[in-house]
């Protein structure tokens, strides 16, 4: 133990701050509240993200019926230029993905059978 004739001031503060000031710790109530607070975040960005990905994927399946019902509409009619123009729209807006450099080659020789 120190004694108070071998400190000067500034020692003997840290000293008492040091044995005296408890350490903060959490208990265990407080651990639960932030686990269960943790839980509730990750599921909620979870959700939102898997939300997000549900819209995306809706969004795509929407958009090839769309194209599947106007080539049947255009092929129905009878339409072939707006045929030939809506099928080369639809491969260009698939360029990102590059399938329309084999799926053209495909739609030409079609197209020029009939």
């Amino acid at each position: 133990m120190i004694s108070l004739n071998d400190c000067d001031g500034i020692s003997l503060l840290f000293y008492f701050i040091l044995v005296t000031v408890p350490i903060a710790k959490t208990t265990g109530k407080e651990k639960v509240a932030k686990k269960k607070v943790n839980w509730k975040e990750r599921t909620k960005a979870l959700l939102v993200r898997e939300l997000k990905s549900e819209y995306k994927r809706y969004g795509e399946l929407v958009k090839r019926n769309t194209a599947q019902c106007n080539l049947i509409r255009y092929a129905l009619r009878d339409d072939y230029r707006n045929l030939v123009a809506y099928t080369h729209a639809y491969l260009d807006s698939l360029s990102e993905k590059s399938l329309a450099d084999r799926e053209d080659d495909e739609v030409s020789s079609f197209f020029l059978k009939l």
